[in-house]
């Protein structure tokens, strides 16, 4: 693969939101199943290729791990469907390319994990974000926000999110 280096999940954030907008996602409006989505997405490229897709730290929450840099995206308003315009995927796709420099491997397998798990409530994301070791190793109500290392993802069991993906 050629050379990658992470990058902000803020600044993949509004592309999200405009694959999100060409798709009639159940929950996408929602934070948490935004946050879980960029999150899973993250995970699985980690998993699948060694590489972090993101540099952001990712925090354990309550419910499940939150990138805060988006978190406050969302709040502020600045991004939301509403403020995206409505285009292709393949006009997506050559945003990102040339905005993020992310290589067409990653953005295929990340528009694969986002496609598969699309359709998946706010509450499924969560259960399954809490099934995860890497979520419940850091997890602590009385000190929230507990960083989630990548290495703690790499431990992850695969199968835990591998059944909801149509594995590619």
């Amino acid at each position: 693969m050629e050379s990658f280096e992470s990058i902000l999940a803020e600044d993949l954030f509004p592309y999200f939101l405009q694959f999100c907008k060409n798709r009639n996602f159940k929950d996408k409006e929602l934070r948490t199943w935004q946050q879980k989505m960029l999150f899973f997405a993250h995970w699985a490229i980690l998993k699948k290729f060694n590489i972090a897709l993101f540099s952001n730290e990712i925090r354990a929450y309550d419910f499940g791990a939150m990138i805060i840099q988006v978190f406050k995206f969302q709040v502020s308003g600045f991004w939301t469907l509403d403020n995206v315009s409505k285009t292709s995927d393949e006009k997506i796709r050559e945003n990102i390319i040339k905005t993020l420099n992310l290589p067409n491997k990653l953005i295929d397998y990340m528009f694969f994990v986002w496609e598969s798990m699309g359709e998946f409530t706010k509450k499924q994301l969560v259960i399954l974000s809490h099934d995860l070791n890497s979520w419940k190793n850091n997890y602590d109500m009385k000190k929230v926000g507990k960083i989630i290392t990548n290495n703690d993802m790499k431990n992850d069991k695969y199968e835990i999110v591998e059944k909801y993906l149509k594995i590619k």
